[in-house]
């Protein structure tokens, strides 16, 4: 603690003894005039006579600059020597900032600083660059919006960290139009304005037109209020009362009809009940209208004899959602597949027939076939199957992937079909495609558009039946098939 106050003790004599030091020198500098004897006031006199501020630390955004521009303006009106410059200003600095000037100083290793090196650093130190870009994007996405004009001027002059969006007159005159409100931005954008001062004038003036021309508008809505037609009150002592006969009301504000409506319990069966159990307020009063819902909680439902309670509709909506269910996986057993297989089984093996047509810009391809049975020798890894291929695919490798493969559910030995099933019908290449070629023309007939008619021809493919034979274009046949016309 006693070391603590040691270095606080002497800290405050540091401070006190550079303090004394800078006014020694300001009065030598006063009473020497620096060889100046023909004006007799000093310049330290003229400096003070200005009033300069002493800066103590930053309290708002700008409180360095602005401190540093007036002094800097002071110094000017003064008459100051760019030697004495920082002398007199850093006289003016107390409490942290004070301390950074005595830091600075000693980092500058004794050597005299000039005004603009102070400048700078100055405000490098109490006017960091991450304020700088704030003050920079606000000043860029500014706004009239409920300020007038002349408040919307003052707040969008130029301030430090904006001189390149605010160094020539049109930049100036563009930004402070771009933040007008619309109605105003339509009327000047039109006009060119010699410099911002006649724009802010123009400004100004129709901001007095607009304002002018609400309140005419609301003028003019209240006296039409105060003229509109009085809506005339209806002498009831001419009525007569269609439910009593009586003068002086109408019929649904009758007593009696009141009365019977507030009394009505008439409610049919499905729709009042009685609580006999489980209820929380008096039976015979009258003020308990019938027909009314009472809140119950469940277990004083469970114990109430003559409650209904709506368990039918649950027990419907469960057996819904069971038939829907079963709907669902009925349909997923028939659409499901086996994913593995076993060594002997037998499966089809999935080829893909290829026309080598281009219809309507898409290739032609005719629906997946599958060919075999053919027995599962082994299995080659996690989806990938050995198969027992004949002679006529050899140029087919035997591995082949699960997703080509579907399974055979009957036995090829002991169904007398696959005894006559000929593999070589169909001519299966390496990558598990084979050829489909025209083999005669079945029709002819013409589709007709604004400028021309194409002729379309309905083709019977090899492997297929005459049910399905597709259209194709004439020029495009015979440009791929020159064969199927020579005949």
């Amino acid at each position: 603690m006693m070391q603590l106050l040691q270095t606080l003790m002497t800290d405050r004599e540091t401070d006190r003894a550079e303090r004394q030091a800078t006014v020694t020198a300001l009065q030598q500098i006063a009473n020497q005039g620096h060889g100046n004897h023909d004006h007799p006031g000093s310049k330290l006199k003229n400096f003070q006579n200005t009033n300069p501020p002493v800066f103590s630390k930053t309290e708002e955004p700008l409180d360095a600059d602005d401190w540093l521009q007036t002094m800097e303006n002071n110094l000017e009106v003064a008459g100051v020597e760019e030697n004495e410059k920082v002398l007199f200003a850093t006289h003016y600095l107390a409490g942290p900032a004070r301390a950074w000037w005595t830091s600075a100083r000693a980092l500058n290793a004794g050597q005299m600083m000039t005004w603009a090196d102070f400048k700078l650093k100055f405000s490098k130190y109490h006017v960091p660059p991450g304020l700088i870009k704030k003050m920079r994007d606000e000043f860029r996405e500014l706004k009239q919006g409920r300020m007038s004009v002349v408040e919307y001027r003052d707040s969008s002059s130029p301030c430090q960290g904006t001189p390149d969006e605010t160094d020539t007159t049109e930049k100036r005159k563009e930004r402070f139009l771009n933040g007008l409100h619309d109605e105003m931005q339509t009327v000047l954008v039109n006009i060119p304005f010699a410099d911002l001062e006649a724009l802010v004038d123009s400004a100004i003036q129709m901001e007095g037109k607009l304002h002018q021309a609400n309140e005419n508008r609301k003028r003019r809505m209240m006296n039409q209020r105060s003229n509109a037609i009085p809506v005339a009150t209806k002498d009831k002592s001419t009525i007569t009362c269609y439910e009593c006969g009586v003068v002086g009301h109408f019929s649904n504000e009758c007593p009696k009809r009141l009365a019977k409506l507030a009394g009505n319990t008439s409610a049919p069966a499905q729709q009042q009940r009685r609580v006999s159990t489980g209820k929380k307020f008096a039976p015979n009063n009258p003020n308990n209208r019938g027909g009314r819902l009472y809140h119950m909680n469940a277990e004083e439902a469970q114990e109430a004899p003559d409650v209904v309670l709506a368990e039918e509709k649950v027990h419907k909506i469960r057996e819904y959602l069971k038939t829907a269910q079963s709907r669902q996986k009925s349909y997923a057993d028939k659409r499901r597949r086996e994913m593995t297989f076993e060594i002997g089984d037998f499966v089809y093996l999935k080829v893909s027939p290829l026309k080598g047509m281009q219809r309507f810009q898409v290739k032609g391809k005719l629906a997946p076939r599958y060919v075999g049975p053919f027995k599962v020798l082994s299995r080659r890894g996690e989806v990938s199957y050995q198969l027992e291929l004949p002679e006529e695919m050899a140029v087919v490798h035997n591995v082949f992937h699960i997703s080509l493969l579907r399974k055979c559910l009957e036995v090829p030995e002991k169904t007398e079909v696959f005894k006559n099933i000929d593999h070589r019908s169909v001519d299966i290449n390496s990558d598990l495609t084979y050829r489909e070629v025209p083999i005669r023309i079945l029709e002819e007939a013409y589709r007709t558009t604004r400028t021309r008619s194409i002729k379309f021809l309905k083709i019977q493919w090899s492997n297929h039946t005459e049910d399905e034979a597709t259209w194709e274009r004439e020029e495009d046949m015979k440009k791929e098939y020159p064969d199927l016309f020579s005949t």
